[in-house]
């Protein structure tokens, strides 16, 4: 712990046994060394991830197309399926979705029916759940889920430092 000035806690992953257990070692060693380490909950918020693809994986090519689906689908070069079903009634024409932290550009060309056309601006290879985001984007999905509010409460009972909203869209 030494040099460290925050325990950052995701709880994007893990249950609240697993981050008591973390969170009472990171406590004990605190108070042991006389540390100013505090901790700070992280928590899941709002989030598109990708579906599956076949063999785990596929190639988009920059200059191809993809289309985004609402369907569940088995992913190709071709098409993937996205985890929340509002996603094709909050874009339009012309919005950037940037997937796996932002390797991947797309430009959307049109909707049609719960299918997100894309050109591929900058391709690459993707895989299983990775996470789609839409800068600029205003999602209709519901920014703090009964999980969120379940984990803050697990946190003010234990007595974190810090709570982080993740993918807050506004100041």
């Amino acid at each position: 712990l030494a040099g460290m000035d925050v325990a950052r806690f995701n709880f994007s992953h893990g249950s609240h046994e697993e981050h008591k257990k973390k969170f009472d070692i990171v406590a004990k060693l605190r108070t042991k060394h006389r540390l100013a380490v505090a901790t700070l909950l992280d928590t899941k918020g709002p989030e598109v991830r990708l579906g599956l693809f076949e063999n785990g994986k596929a190639m988009l090519e920059t200059g191809s197309y993809f289309t985004l689906t609402t369907r569940t689908v088995t992913g190709t070069a071709s098409c993937a399926s996205v985890s929340y079903a509002g996603l094709s009634n909050d874009l339009k024409p012309g919005d950037t979705i940037l997937l796996d932290d932002g390797l991947i550009e797309l430009t959307v060309e049109h909707i049609e029916e719960g299918d997100i056309h894309c050109q591929v601006i900058n391709g690459g290879p993707i895989s299983n759940r990775k996470g789609v985001n839409l800068p600029g984007v205003h999602l209709s999905i519901p920014y703090i889920s009964e999980q969120d509010r379940a984990d803050i409460a697990f946190g003010v009972e234990c007595g974190f430092d810090f709570i982080a909203a993740s993918f807050a869209r506004t100041a």
